[in-house]
């Protein structure tokens, strides 16, 4: 038997110009960016929680910078080679 709401959604692919492959492609696209997301937010709180343990005084900067680095956050912290040929605007001459 035919599920509706998978006939539905196909009809609806087709008459966008689009397949079925094409709309699934699109929900795992969609996922992966929900995931990602979620992952962001998880290393945008690691960071948080560092850096109020380092402005509380709980760690010293050493500490800190380790922790960034066992939570797999140090890349935030540092600049690249590439980013550190451009100027910044916060940089003083």
């Amino acid at each position: 038997m035919i599920d509706q709401k998978q006939a539905r959604r196909e009809f609806s692919a087709v008459m966008r110009g689009t397949s079925a492959d094409d709309v699934a492609f699109r929900k795992y696209v969609l996922a992966e960016i929900r995931c990602a997301l979620v992952r962001a937010k998880l290393y945008a709180n690691e960071i948080e929680r560092i850096g109020i343990a380092l402005k509380g005084g709980i760690v010293d900067p050493e500490s800190a910078v380790a922790m960034m680095a066992d939570a797999g956050t140090l890349g935030f912290l540092m600049r690249n080679e590439e980013e550190d040929d451009e100027p910044r605007s916060d940089d003083r001459n």
